[in-house]
């Protein structure tokens, strides 16, 4: 987890640029071609945006109505943001696929 501040400008799935070789690799063992898996991401990260953009909300509301400061928003924000592709990350990739791919 030491590399999150260096992903936290990772700004609407721009974080996922670090493990671009090794999905680029993945979907082409798998069939998709580089346009098609491109297409995609970029779904993937519309959706994502949308997600985020309702959870940041629907927390802050639930912060102001029950007396709690809202600025947790934030925290909320840089877990989902930052940590959970971290810890997916950590748990789906290997050291030898990120080893392979970057070769």
């Amino acid at each position: 987890f030491g590399v999150l501040p260096l992903m936290l400008p990772g700004v609407n799935g721009a974080s996922s640029a670090g493990i671009s070789l090794v999905m680029n690799s993945e979907m082409a063992a798998s069939g998709f071609g580089v346009g098609e898996s491109t297409a995609w991401v970029n779904n993937l990260r519309a959706l994502a945006g949308i997600a985020a953009t309702l959870i940041y909300g629907y927390f802050y509301a639930w912060c102001k109505q029950h007396g709690l400061y809202p600025g947790h928003t934030f925290a909320v924000a840089g877990l989902l943001g930052a940590g959970l592709p971290q810890a997916i990350l950590a748990l789906c990739v290997t050291r030898a696929e990120l080893e392979r791919a970057a070769s």
